[in-house]
C-alpha cells in the first residue's frame, strides 16, 4: 500500500514537532526526500496559513512543503501558486451570538484573521502566545468588529481556574451554524460544522486530483480522527490518545520525541 502514496499529510503538534515544538533532524530530512521522490507534502495545523509559512521557513523544510491545511482544515494554501482558499468562515450573526452568550464570562475572544488575533482583551500570556507563533496580536473593539467581518474560527481564551465556567455556559449554548470544542486547558474553539480535518482532506484530493487511498496522514490527537479514519493510510505516534490509536492502521512505536514521522517513512515509503 504504501508504495501507492502519492500524498503525505501531517499534524504538527506532538506529532511531527517535539516538545520544543521543533521538527528533529530524521524527520526534516525524510520529508526533502519526499519532495524527490514526487510525493507531495503539507501540514495540517488549527493556525493561520500566513503564521505556519514563518514557521515553515523556521524549522527549515518551507522548500519540501507543497500545501498547508491551516484553521484545522478551513484553509489552502498550494505553495506553487502561493493561493489560500478559505472555506465555510463563521459570519457576523453567528459571532454575535457566541459573543453575547459568553461576554459575561471570565475570558478573552480571539477572532482569527489571517495572521492577525483580534482579541477582547490583551494580556502578556496572550500575547506571548501569539508571538511564539509569529502572529500579531491586537486589541479591538469585538463587538464592532464582527458587525462586519467573517472569521475561520474564535477562541475563548481562559485560564485554566476559571474554564470551568466557559465549559458550564457552553451547556446553554445551541446554535446549528457553529461547533465548540476544547482544545487545550485553556482554549475553547468555535467553527463552522462542517470544518474538521476530514474536511480539509477531502478539499485536498480535489485540489490535486489526488485519490483518497493514496494518502497517508500522522496524528495525535482527537480533532486528526477525521483525517485519519479518512486517509488511504492513518497513523497516530506513539504519544497519541486512546481513542486515535483505536481507529488508526498503524501505531508507531517512536514518540513526537523520537522523530516517529522521520522513522516511519525511512522505513515504509522512502
Amino acid at each position: 500500500m504504501e508504495s501507492m502514496i502519492t500524498l503525505v499529510v501531517c499534524d504538527l503538534d506532538e506529532t511531527l514537532l517535539n516538545e520544543e515544538k521543533q521538527i528533529s533532524v530524521t524527520d526534516r530530512r525524510a520529508i526533502e526526500q519526499l519532495k524527490d521522490k514526487g510525493i507531495l507534502f503539507g501540514v495540517i495545523s488549527g493556525h493561520p496559513v500566513e503564521s505556519t509559512r514563518k514557521k515553515l521557513r523556521e524549522w527549515k523544510i518551507e522548500d519540501s512543503t507543497s500545501f498547508i491545511l491551516g484553521m484545522n482544515g478551513g484553509t489552502l494554501y498550494d505553495a506553487q501558486t502561493q493561493k489560500i482558499e478559505e472555506y465555510h468562515k463563521l459570519k457576523g450573526d453567528v459571532l454575535q451570538r457566541i459573543f453575547h452568550h459568553f461576554q459575561d464570562v471570565n475570558c478573552i475572544l480571539q477572532f482569527y484573521q489571517g495572521d492577525v488575533r483580534y482579541v477582547s482583551k490583551s494580556t502578556q500570556r496572550t500575547r506571548n502566545q501569539a508571538d511564539s507563533f509569529l502572529e500579531t496580536e491586537v486589541l479591538a473593539d469585538v463587538e464592532s468588529l464582527i458587525l462586519t467581518e467573517s472569521f475561520n474560527k474564535v477562541t475563548l481564551y481562559a485560564e485554566s481556574n476559571r474554564m470551568p465556567e466557559v465549559l458550564e455556559k457552553m451547556i446553554t449554548f445551541k446554535d446549528p451554524d457553529c461547533i465548540g470544542f476544547l482544545v487545550d486547558p485553556n482554549r475553547f474553539e468555535f467553527s463552522d460544522p462542517r470544518i474538521n480535518k476530514g474536511y480539509g482532506l477531502k478539499k485536498l484530493c480535489q485540489h490535486y486530483g489526488v485519490a483518497m487511498e493514496h494518502i497517508l496522514a500522522f496524528g495525535n490527537a482527537t480533532n486528526d480522527i477525521p483525517m485519519l479514519s479518512t486517509a488511504g493510510i492513518g497513523v497516530c505516534v506513539q504519544n497519541a490518545t486512546d481513542d486515535v490509536k483505536a481507529i488508526c492502521n498503524v501505531i508507531s512505536p517512536y514518540t513526537n520525541d523520537e522523530s516517529a514521522i522521520g522513522n516511519y517513512l525511512n522505513e515504509n515509503l522512502l
